[in-house]
């Protein structure tokens, strides 16, 4: 079953482009018999305003793309128990979108040692065991 999303940012009405890709992502789910959610993507507190939200909400009734559950905003969700499982494969990457770009694909994630460094910020990665990472995609099957 398809499960798809709407996932906005309420820092800034709607476009053109939101409304495409909105549809885009109705039309999927609607056609494979799936499901849509809406996803309020708040956690910049900083530029997330609750009047766009509700206006967010308003455009998207307007225009009839309708969603199958009950939206809770992503500042409200508790990461840490999920975080905690992984605690021991993370580490933080300090490479570059550039670093990664130049060693990819020979390299999948950090291409440098980051993972021995013991760095205490940076982009949160995780260990991987070896072997394929594989899964499929509706659309193109294997991965």
């Amino acid at each position: 079953m398809i499960i798809g999303r709407l996932a906005p940012t309420p820092s800034g009405l709607l476009h053109l482009g939101n409304v495409c890709a909105f549809a885009g992502a109705w039309l999927s789910a609607r056609a494979g018999d799936g499901r849509l959610l809406l996803r309020i993507e708040d956690v910049d507190r900083g530029r997330s305003r609750p009047d766009v939200e509700q206006a967010i909400r308003d455009d998207l009734d307007w225009l009839g793309l309708t969603w199958d559950a009950e939206t809770v905003p992503q500042s409200l969700r508790d990461y840490r128990p999920a975080l905690a499982r992984l605690e021991t494969r993370r580490y933080y990457c300090r490479c570059t979108r550039a670093m990664r770009e130049w060693a990819l694909p020979a390299a999948a994630g950090c291409p440098g040692a980051c993972h021995q460094e013991g760095y205490v910020d940076g982009a949160v990665r995780f260990r991987l065991d070896p072997g394929v990472v594989s899964f499929v995609d509706h659309r193109r099957g294997w991965q």
